[in-house]
């Protein structure tokens, strides 16, 4: 097994130092060839939000801890969108046989989220397979590894490379019926959400690993969701297809994925910054890692003709400059309108990468992720821009165009924090007005400006 690993690792390198993969690393995504997520009015849907939550990985139930009052919360950090977990072992634990009361349950939360206006993005979510092998996802009959014994490693994710755990992957890779069970799953838990229009899209797999089957995301992967595509148009499903590339590419480098989808489908890659995520401190480097890492999804997504958001990214705390990484994130994503969720609604002492306090108070984490942005645009060819004043306030500018609006779309709405000193387009609004979702109707033109300042 050390042997097929190491010539996997051979391949992976000598296809990473291809002259076309090259080129990749130095990406840029292509003025007005952004493709933006719709809601139904038409209007450019910017979705900022959390995972939900890592707790459900280990509740005897497979369940959030949250309520619904924890969810509505939410809504006032300025998150429109939620990234919810579900696992196959809780839906199908027993082959052939579907829990549905797990689904039932999950439903309920949806229609929680759904009557507090929040959206969903059902998580299809894995780790290390299965709890055979220290991780969850994955039910434990579906677990061919060939009665190769499984050791526990440290960190957690060096057990990927467990042979135990790559004999698994790899069976499953290469087994028709072990994949064609998990679409059938897929098939029955999206015929009971689908129905819910706060439900925007189902991330089929989370963090897929090729194991150690070569050109895994051009042929494998690319293969899988083409097989799910099929699933959700012969059932007319109007969920969006989230798709997400193989597992390192999470630390920022290029995709080889070919899938090229045929129905409403986004891009929703991982971004982890491969020294931070080891508590590496925070450095000049990994700002311009981020960057980069940023530009080669945006440029991705481009290619895929598809919008792009990121489905995780995260930090510790023991992370020096970690809000640094935090503020450098939401400022590059704003700048760009990409979407995102963050790994983790939980609190710190179930994960070091929650947001919230044991007591429920705010962390610096989610004060730094909180920010002023347009949630809905209601037009096309939108350009933003953040920066500060001559008197050290700071300010946002919108533009977009409404020439090809062929019939009303709503309002464009902003998300506006807890600021002081607000003003729209110069008029002054009330401090108690701050933390609220502003409201923009269009006016008689074909080019919209809206300008905000504040202070801090």
């Amino acid at each position: 097994m050390f042997w097929k690993i190491l010539k996997v690792a051979y391949g992976l390198l000598l296809s990473c130092c291809s002259l076309s993969y090259l080129k990749k690393l130095f990406w840029k995504p292509e003025k007005n060839k952004t493709i933006f997520l719709r809601d139904k009015l038409g209007r450019i849907a910017i979705y900022r939000g959390l995972n939900v939550s890592n707790y459900s990985k280990y509740s005897s139930d497979f369940l959030p801890w949250q309520t619904k009052e924890d969810f509505a919360r939410l809504k006032d950090w300025g998150f429109n969108i939620v990234r919810y977990m579900v696992f196959w072992h809780a839906v199908e634990r027993v082959k052939g046989t579907y829990d549905d009361q797990y689904i039932a349950n999950t439903v309920e939360r949806i229609r929680w989220l759904q009557e507090l206006g929040i959206n969903v993005i059902i998580d299809f979510h894995q780790d290390l397979y299965c709890a055979k092998y220290s991780g969850l996802g994955f039910p434990e009959w579906a677990a061919n590894d060939g009665g190769i014994s499984f050791t526990r490693k440290h960190p957690w994710n060096l057990n990927y490379f467990e042979p135990a755990v790559v004999a698994a992957l790899n069976n499953f890779w290469r087994s028709n019926d072990l994949q064609t069970a998990y679409i059938n799953m897929l098939s029955y838990f999206i015929s009971r959400v689908d129905e819910f229009d706060n439900v925007v899209g189902i991330d089929v797999l989370n963090e897929p690993f090729l194991g150690t089957i070569p050109d895994f995301e051009e042929n494998v992967l690319t293969d899988f969701y083409q097989r799910i595509q099929v699933m959700m148009n012969e059932n007319n499903f109007k969920s969006e297809l989230f798709f997400e590339p193989e597992i390192y590419t999470s630390g920022g480098i290029p995709s080889s994925l070919e899938f090229r989808p045929d129905r409403d489908c986004t891009f929703y890659p991982h971004y982890y910054d491969p020294f931070c995520h080891e508590n590496s401190a925070y450095s000049k480097l990994n700002k311009w890692l981020l960057k980069r890492a940023l530009s080669i999804k945006e440029r991705e997504a481009q290619v895929y003709r598809v919008p792009l958001m990121i489905g995780e990214f995260g930090i510790s705390p023991k992370v020096r400059g970690y809000l640094d990484y935090l503020n450098d994130f939401v400022r590059l994503t704003n700048e760009s309108l990409t979407g995102w969720t963050y790994y983790t609604y939980d609190k710190t002492n179930w994960s070091d990468f929650g947001v919230i306090n044991p007591d429920g108070s705010e962390t610096d984490k989610l004060k730094a992720l909180v920010s002023l942005y347009p949630q809905k645009i209601a037009g096309s060819n939108p350009a933003v821009e953040y920066g500060a004043g001559n008197r050290g306030e700071k300010y946002f500018v919108l533009k977009y165009d409404t020439s090809d609006v062929e019939r009303e779309t709503g309002t464009t709405e902003i998300f506006i924090p807890k600021r002081t000193g607000v003003t729209i387009n110069g008029v002054h609004v009330p401090d108690g007005m701050s933390g609220w979702v502003y409201n923009y109707k269009n006016q008689n033109s074909p080019n919209q400006y809206i300008k905000i300042t504040w202070t801090e």
